[in-house]
Parts: C-alpha cells; structure tokens; sequence
C-alpha cells in the first residue's frame, strides 16, 4: 500500500517544524540540558534520532500517531494540531 501524499502549505509546515523545535525544547527544559535532547525524544517516539532530524528540518513529516504522542509527552504543550494541522 502507498503512502498518501501530504500537502501542506508553507505557513503549515512552518508551523509543524517549528512544534517539534518546541518538543524538542521541552525535553531538553525537563532534563535541564539540551545536548541529547533530540535522542530522548527519537527513544520515547520509538524513531531514528535522523528521524526527527527530518521532522525539524521538513524533509519528512510528522505521522499522525507521532503527533498524539508527541503531544502527550509534552503535557499537551506541543498540540497534534501543531505538528500535523492538515489533520487536527
């Protein structure tokens, strides 16, 4: 089965790179340092850490499953509507 092709629009995907930045922060802020920060997260989203490379920087996109996770693990400071807003 293929994969559904997803249109986001420049503000869109602006605004889902930027979320995961936020995700990203968050860890970082928990742990009190940011070095490793995007580890942590690929480990707690069960990806690559090249995987959320490419989520921030727009090469890939946030899986709509990635997203609910995301938004729980930071406390729902991160929103699924953030990281995927052509869905929520």
């Amino acid at each position: 089965m293929g994969r559904r092709k997803i249109n986001l629009t420049p503000e869109q995907k602006a605004c889902s790179m930027s979320a995961v930045q936020d995700a990203i922060n968050f860890i970082a802020k928990k742990n009190g340092r940011i070095i490793g920060a995007q580890k942590e997260l690929a480990d707690l989203l069960n990806v690559k850490r090249q995987t959320i490379g490419k989520f921030l920087h727009g090469i890939l996109y946030v899986p709509v499953d990635r997203a609910i996770q995301i938004e729980r693990i930071t406390n729902g400071e991160v929103k699924s509507s953030q990281l995927r807003p052509d869905i929520f």
